[in-house]
């Protein structure tokens, strides 16, 4: 299989496995920090923040701070390769793509955007059961794992 760089990377070891995950985490890291920040600032003025200056559509509360702690827990759990969080956060990223075609739609760019971060979550994904098959493979047969350093 063809590794595409950031969008599909090639995940054939333990190394590989780990920068997908890490690039995966990266992202959630980026949209706890968004989500944060903004959480911050709808707890400080006391308003919440519309989805658009036309509409009366809650985007961001002061509530919002416990999704970008869990956008934070994702984060770290998908860069410790568990597979059960990588697609929990995968799923997490759809609902809110699938709430946000609903309610009106987005922009072609961020469109773009959001099929990057797409692949690189769902390489996250991708990264946590190849590390959990490769796990299987080590434990079943030893001979496969890192051979060990002999002194001379």
């Amino acid at each position: 299989m063809l590794g595409f760089g950031p969008v599909w990377p090639r995940i054939s070891d333990r190394a590989s496995a780990q920068r997908a995950a890490n690039l995966a985490s990266r992202w959630y890291i980026i949209g706890a920090f968004l989500t944060g920040a903004l959480a911050l600032i709808a707890i400080f003025s006391g308003k919440d923040i519309p989805r658009s200056q036309f509409s009366d559509e809650i985007a961001i509360s002061s509530l919002s701070i416990l999704d970008a702690a869990l956008l934070g827990l994702v984060a770290y759990k998908v860069q410790k390769l568990s597979v059960g969080w990588s697609i929990a956060g995968l799923a997490l990223f759809l609902l809110g793509l699938v709430g946000s075609l609903l309610n009106g739609g987005i922009s072609p760019i961020t469109l773009i955007i959001e099929f990057f971060v797409f692949f690189s979550l769902l390489s996250g994904v991708r990264a946590s059961l190849k590390m959990r098959e490769l796990d299987r493979l080590e434990t079943a047969n030893p001979a496969i794992g890192p051979m060990p350093i002999e002194p001379k």
